[in-house]
């Protein structure tokens, strides 16, 4: 798994306009294919398959971040 998906999830943490954009997604691959357009406009390099994978091992933490 890609380092860099959690690196993003900490710097989304910090930046409630990112919060915001990512809680538009209307359901779980617009979620995952926005994560990686963002990941990518802030500099950071990882594809759909580690944002999913990155997901489904911190799902709970997830749902209690974006919920």
């Amino acid at each position: 798994m890609s380092s860099q998906v959690a690196q993003f999830h900490q710097q989304v943490l910090q930046d409630r306009a990112l919060v915001e954009q990512l809680k538009t997604a209307g359901n779980f691959q617009g979620f995952v294919h926005l994560t990686v357009k963002l990941g990518k406009e802030h500099g950071y390099s990882f594809t759909q398959r580690e944002v999913e994978t990155y997901v489904r091992r911190n799902m709970l933490t997830l749902i209690r971040q974006f919920s």
